[in-house]
């Protein structure tokens, strides 16, 4: 239940920065019943899918909003992967291709270590 909140928190933050208020009503209605069948899999690959373009500028400079989001989605410390992605963004964002850059998620060494 614990790992649904977070999920619910992190949809919240990404709906409300990103979408007007009509768009919020129509997502919010249509997956407020398909709460139990989301998983973290799942919402990251739809993060990284739908806001990769601005994860690849804010990896270019180390920081930002979306990268943070992408931090607790992988239970990351935010700074640490920050800085990760900008020393290894030739490597991450070579392809322009949002699957690499999960499967490097994915594969990672631990950075909150």
């Amino acid at each position: 239940m614990q790992t649904h909140k977070k999920i619910l928190s992190l949809l919240f933050l990404i709906i409300s920065t990103q979408l007007t208020a009509c768009a919020v009503t129509e997502v919010t209605s249509t997956t407020s019943g398909a709460v139990d069948t989301v998983t973290p899999d799942i919402t990251l690959n739809s993060f990284v899918n739908d806001r990769y373009i601005a994860i690849r500028s804010e990896a270019a400079r180390g920081y930002g909003e979306h990268l943070d989001v992408l931090a607790q989605m992988t239970g990351t410390d935010h700074l640490k992967l920050s800085q990760w992605m900008k020393q290894n963004y030739n490597q991450l964002f070579s392809s322009a291709n949002p699957q690499q850059l999960i499967q490097a998620l994915n594969v990672a060494p631990k950075i909150n270590t």
